[in-house]
């Protein structure tokens, strides 16, 4: 069970293609600092050098390259221009803010990269320099949420909040035997009642990982709402250990629940959670700040390779051809833009 998913994560939209750009240096500049084409056709490398990353687009008709790999798709330009020009914004006020980043923002950050790349596997696939880039693009907008939202991420304040919030670094390990009806639930939770074990219960009677005992794994009541929704996590946490729940309605069904076990995190390995919660709304601010300075930033770019808009709240770059048949027969060649 992870913690919450980082704001700007790598693009995994849509794309059709977009006009090769030229021999413009420039792909953007935002406020006092210049992102060049030289810079953006690195990065662009280093995302596509991931061929697990590019897999999950490509399954999700999310193409990456133009013909014969030697182009890319428009929107995946523009998304990891966009996502480029944002993680600057993200850096300058940081500086406004007077704010350094903590060791615990980048250990915190690692994690999220990780997760936000779409697991462990994945982000491996990264060259090594630009795994260190993401994770540090991810500490600068996990210091900017913590400046936001007015809290500190010293090694003491989070020590500080682990101690006066114990109730959040309590872990379950907990099993479900999930069923389609509640006379099937019945059934199993008699079986319980007789003194079979739940393990064996769930084998035979769950749909929930019967060959597991229909263990759910083990996490906070936080975790436990965030994978499994709030029913079950308040199913689960209000229960004494090795004593069944009653028959729980879920939204795929109807389950009996059953604690493992419980115990308290200690500090060293509870302080990334502990920071995680500390900026819980953290995401919200950060978005809010990006949208109500959208226009103020001193944000252009290359009319070469799109044009800025405020979609949704956030500053991106889209393609300046319209959708359709006359986007789709445009490239962007890496080499010409550099």
């Amino acid at each position: 069970m992870n913690p919450r998913r980082t704001a700007i994560a790598l693009p995994l939209l849509g794309a059709l293609v977009l006009a090769g750009c030229g021999s413009a240096t420039v792909a953007a500049r935002v406020g006092g600092r210049t992102i060049t084409t030289s810079e953006l056709d690195a990065e662009l490398a280093d995302v596509a050098h991931n061929t697990a990353f590019v897999d999950e687009l490509q399954a999700n008709h999310e193409p990456v390259w133009g013909p014969h790999h030697q182009s890319y798709t428009a929107l995946f330009v523009d998304n990891i221009l966009s996502r480029r020009i944002t993680i600057v914004r993200v850096q300058e006020a940081l500086a406004r803010e007077h704010a350094a980043v903590t060791p615990v923002a980048t250990s915190l950050a690692s994690a999220l990269a990780v997760q936000s790349a779409g697991g462990q596997a994945v982000f491996a696939g990264f060259p090594t320099s630009y795994q260190r880039r993401l994770i540090r693009d991810s500490a600068d907008i996990v210091e900017l949420e913590a400046a936001l939202a007015h809290v500190s991420l010293a090694p003491a304040a989070v020590d500080a909040y682990y101690r006066a919030h114990p109730s959040q670094f309590v872990t379950y390990c907990g099993s479900e035997i999930l069923t389609s009806t509640p006379t099937l639930a019945e059934a199993a939770l008699a079986k319980l009642d007789t003194g079979q074990s739940f393990a064996l219960v769930a084998k035979t009677s769950s749909t929930q990982n019967p060959s597991g005992g229909g263990a759910l794994g083990c996490g906070t009541e936080g975790q436990y709402a965030a994978s499994f929704g709030s029913s079950v996590a308040r199913a689960v946490t209000s229960l004494p250990v090795g004593k069944p729940s009653s028959i729980v309605q879920v939204a795929n069904g109807f389950a009996i629940f059953e604690v493992t076990s419980r115990s308290e995190l200690p500090f060293s390995q509870a302080e990334l959670l502990a920071a995680d919660s500390m900026i819980a709304n953290g995401q919200t601010l950060l978005n809010r700040y990006l949208a109500s300075t959208a226009r103020s930033g001193g944000v252009s770019v290359n009319p070469a390779l799109g044009r800025l808009e405020v979609v949704n709240g956030v500053l991106s770059v889209v393609p300046t051809v319209p959708r359709g048949a006359a986007l789709a027969s445009q490239i962007v060649t890496p080499h010409a833009a550099s």
